[in-house]
């Protein structure tokens, strides 16, 4: 065969004894794989011919200087792929004009039609030689029916389609002249609506597609060209899955990865169902880069496998966070004169629609691409997102800058008639006005400092023998002088009071703030506030009843505070609701209320500490509710921004890292965080003190963390030092406490030898967890599966029932089947083959048999047993 004739291409079957010979012979000495090489020629000379040239290759490579592996494969590929096609070769009634590109399926040409009917220029795309096979070529059929479905100016179109003299197939495309649209918009140094209006084009040519259920599965700054006319063109649909597939052809398979790992969705690399929530996923991603010119999750050059990583744990920071470093000229070709003009544009409606576009969960993100596009216009035209509609003074701030001329205009008038009407009152009252004040807030302070001066010397130490001085003693001192001030100034005493309970719930010393709460209600009995005074009071008892555990009490003062509620007061009634709704096992409706808290917080930069509170909240409501991703989601831009801002040692820094801790091991990466959990648990002991609630909690994590790794001696000994470090006055009834002692009988009942501890511990729980919680709160339920576990194991089966099926335990609102039906069925199955309710079991499910113990209350347990047993959806594997 001449050099100038187009080399065979190799049928899969013959690729794959190629192959098999392939790996036998290289092996082999050089001699010996020579002589097995000169005998296969006789009987395969086809065979032999190809692998001469590949046992030359690999014996080269092997002998030369080493190279990266990448340019191994690369040759080998080019090898088994045979040569790109040469200019001027013939596809068809194409000629070939020159290769323009390569990707993970095949190269793509520009051709020329040449058959004398007329003349264009086209792109074609020809599948990779080493991929022909039986799958592969039905996917290229795929591509060609998809591509022939899309009718958009957006969408490259599909205009022909063939196969080579092997059948390998080509598909013909429109050539399309442009620039990737992030190089475009930095070439013209577009400003961010410009570049809202072309990626708006984008959304419009995805959502085509997705109105025919096709999605594209790649979709990423290189796929979506700006045209000669400034027309945004998507290409590449040719790894596009159509969601209503023919029977037989899997269109959500992702055993082949054919997508970019870097703008891929999480759901797309943990292998599971595409949808079109993918594309909207790496929309955002797109978004991200065109606004801020960065990757969310490229800093610091990472390989695939940390950009897969960090997809799937890491959430994406905030966009005016990322130009942190950014300069100007990264400001200037995205329309800015300064950086932190920049920076500024992309706050708020911006950073908020790609970060909802970039949420983990698929039920998160926007649900359609038309969804998306409504966000898009809203802003263009500085509207209200629909996700903000509700907050009045953003409605308010969209409203001025829609009608700046108008408003301004207004607000010149009102302000010049209320000016005039102003200045004759003040003139009259302002000197007396400043008299009374100076006078009155000269004696306020006097009497302030006298306040803390007494509290200071009652706790001193050398008047209370030798104690040490800490800030309770201070702040019980203070409190003991509020009455007397109360008489001369009450105004005075209850300020005081509602500062002192603040400071008390933040060393969380919340039996000490309701006492305190308790002695301020006394001073606005004998003398009424105002409204305002009034429902600032009751939201400073609603922190004090939760910091408690008190949950009836707390969801009375709810309601009052309801009644007593500004539009300011909306954030704070939000945060009370959304702890009490997390903390009674309603945690869709408690998240919900607690992110309303977060947004509203996040908006007065001036409530930062009460921002960080919320977000603790919140991550802690996901955590109850078994969303460790979007807790890791709150916590990990909280921790930088406090690391930052605050400092290592502050101990809003060390509490959030606790609870970043909490969410790696639920996740499975508890092990990286044990190191920086000790150091933070000495930390929290040296600010706090051994014997504290924060010291009790740092010990708590890091218990579990011990649990997590299956050292369940080292879990023990921080779970019984987290009991010790629980001072008296924080109340045994606390939710904390309650967890250290439930967590403590959890690892000693894996010990034969702590049996007997663990089930005493359990027996005390029980009364404290059914008063604080309720009888059917899922956490009790979780208590009685560890007690019954412990007892199986003992084979005191009978008990283990009693334990497992309390009065109530039939109703469909027990809290077993709040996501621990599992668990549940699977101990109550074990106890009830144990004690022998079943003489016989049929494909996993009991039937109704005498028990063969005597007791009526033992047969009344196998009854309710089996029909709970009989009732449920599946049969619950035995655990061993």
């Amino acid at each position: 065969m001449s050099s100038s004739e187009p080399r065979p291409e190799t049928s899969p079957d013959s690729l794959a004894s190629l192959y098999g010979h392939f790996q036998r012979l290289v092996d082999l000495p050089v001699e010996q794989a020579r002589r097995e090489l000169e005998s296969l020629a006789v009987s395969d000379p086809d065979v032999a011919a190809e692998l001469q040239p590949l046992l030359a290759l690999d014996a080269r490579i092997g002998d030369g200087e080493p190279l990266p592996a990448t340019a191994h494969a690369a040759e080998l590929l080019e090898h088994l792929g045979g040569p790109a096609v040469e200019p001027g070769r013939q596809l068809g009634i194409y000629r070939v004009e020159a290769e323009i590109g390569a990707g993970g399926m095949g190269r793509v040409y520009r051709a020329a039609r040449n058959d004398g009917a007329f003349e264009r220029l086209v792109a074609i795309k020809l599948i990779r030689r080493d991929l022909v096979s039986t799958q592969s070529m039905q996917r290229f059929a795929a591509e060609r029916r998809i591509l022939a479905t899309l009718d958009h100016p957006g969408i490259v179109r599909l205009l022909d389609a063939g196969t080579l003299e092997d059948g390998a197939p080509f598909v013909v495309m429109e050539l399309v002249r442009g620039e990737i649209i992030t190089q475009h918009c930095d070439t013209l140094g577009l400003d961010l609506r410009a570049r809202m209006r072309l990626f708006r084009q984008v959304l419009d040519a995805v959502g085509h597609a997705h109105r025919r259920l096709i999605v594209h599965r790649d979709l990423k700054p290189e796929n979506i060209l700006v045209d000669e006319t400034g027309q945004v063109r998507l290409l590449d649909f040719g790894i596009a899955k159509a969601l209503d597939a023919e029977p037989g052809f899997s269109a959500t398979a992702t055993g082949e990865r054919f997508f970019t790992p870097a703008f891929a969705a999480p759901e797309q690399l943990r292998g599971e169902p595409i949808t079109i929530g993918c594309d909207i996923y790496a929309l955002g991603l797109v978004l991200y880069e065109l606004l801020s010119g960065l990757h969310p999750f490229e800093g610091g050059k990472p390989s695939n496998a940390e950009i897969e990583r960090r997809i799937l744990l890491q959430p994406p920071r905030e966009l005016c966070r990322s130009l942190e470093n950014s300069d100007y000229a990264g400001a200037q070709a995205h329309g800015f004169s300064t950086p932190n003009a920049w920076r500024r544009a992309l706050r708020g409606d911006l950073d908020a629609i790609v970060q909802r576009a970039l949420r983990k969960e698929v039920d998160a993100r926007y649900g359609s691409a038309s969804e998306f596009a409504a966000d898009i216009d809203e802003w263009l035209g500085n509207r209200p997102l629909a996700t903000r509609r509700s907050q009045r003074a953003y409605r308010m701030r969209k409203f001025v800058a829609r009608n700046r001329a108008g408003v301004a205009t207004a607000l010149v008038a009102m302000l010049l008639l209320i000016g005039f009407t102003g200045v004759v009152l003040r003139q009259n009252s302002a000197l007396a006005a400043e008299r009374d004040r100076t006078a009155m807030e000269r004696d306020r302070a006097r009497q302030s400092v006298q306040i803390l001066q007494d509290a200071f010397e009652a706790a001193d130490p050398s008047r209370t023998g030798g104690a040490e001085v800490s800030a309770r003693s201070v702040l019980e001192a203070a409190r003991a002088r509020l009455p007397a001030t109360a008489q001369g100034n009450p105004q005075l005493a209850l300020e005081l009071a509602r500062t002192i309970a603040s400071v008390q719930i933040d060393l969380r010393l919340a039996r000490d703030a309701l006492e305190t709460v308790s002695l301020a209600d006394r001073i606005i009995a004998r003398s009424p506030a105002q409204s305002t005074v009034r429902v600032e009071h009751e939201l400073l008892r609603l922190r004090a009843l939760l910091e408690a555990g008190d949950y009836e009490k707390t969801e009375k003062t709810i309601a009052l505070a309801k009644r007593l509620a500004r539009p300011e007061d909306a954030a704070a009634l939000h945060l009370a609701l959304g702890r009490l709704l997390s903390q009674r096992g309603q945690y869709r409706l408690g998240i919900t209320e607690l992110r309303l808290a977060v947004d509203a917080y996040a908006r007065e930069p001036a409530l930062q500490r009460e921002w960080t509170k919320a977000s603790w909240h919140l991550a802690n409501a996901l955590r109850l509710a078994g969303d460790h991703h979007e807790q890791l989601a709150v916590l990990e831009p909280l921790l930088e921004r406090l690391q930052k801002e605050l400092g290592p040692d502050h101990p809003h820094t060390l509490s959030t890292q606790l609870q970043r801790a909490s969410a790696l091991r639920a996740l499975g990466f508890g092990h990286q965080a044990l190191d920086e959990v000790r150091l933070a648990t000495l930390a929290t002991e040296r600010i706090y003190g051994r014997q504290s609630t924060a010291a009790s909690g740092a010990r708590l994590s890091l218990g579990n963390l011990f649990t997590a790794s299956g050292d369940y001696q080292a879990a023990a000994r921080e779970y019984r030092l987290a009991i010790a470090a629980w001072p008296a006055a924080a109340g045994q009834d606390h939710p904390n406490h309650f967890r250290a002692h439930f967590n403590l009988a959890q690892v000693l009942g894996e010990d034969p030898q702590h049996f007997a501890e663990a089930e005493r511990i359990y027996t005390e729980l029980l009364p404290i967890g059914n008063r604080v919680l309720g009888p059917q709160h899922r956490t009790l339920y979780l208590l009685r599966y560890g007690h019954a576990y412990v007892l199986n194991r003992q084979r005191r089966f009978e008990e283990a029932l009693a334990v497992l099926l309390p009065e109530g335990a039939e109703d469909p609102e027990a809290g077993w089947r709040a996501g621990a039906e599992k668990r549940f069925l699977e101990d109550l199955r074990v106890s009830a083959e144990g004690a022998r309710c079943a003489l016989q079991t049929t494909v996993g499910v009991p039937k109704v048999g005498s028990a063969r113990s005597t007791t009526a209350a033992t047969r009344d347990l196998c009854a309710r047993a089996t029909r709970l047993l009989q009732s449920a959806p599946a049969p619950a594997p035995v655990r061993g």
